[in-house]
């Protein structure tokens, strides 16, 4: 992976759609990283269809998957 930035902070929030996407949870995790700024990851899963959809705001796969594996580093564990 070709590092021109860093993920200093990224943070989740799961919760129910509103009626206008019925049967659907979104993960919404916001990120902040040097060199570029900040923005949102949003992931969607329908629990009728079982489709899984992600909004990337443009950004690319690589850069989405720093964002998941800082968020998923810094989650607590149980």
């Amino acid at each position: 992976m070709s590092k021109k930035y860093e993920i200093i902070e990224a943070t989740g929030e799961m919760y129910k759609c509103n009626d206008h996407y019925p049967d659907t949870y979104a993960l919404n995790i916001e990120w902040v990283a040097n060199g570029i700024g900040f923005g949102e990851l949003n992931i969607t899963y329908n629990e009728k269809t079982g489709k899984w959809r992600k909004d990337t705001e443009y950004m690319s796969d690589e850069f989405c998957q720093a964002v998941l594996a800082k968020w998923l580093a810094d989650m607590e564990r149980s």
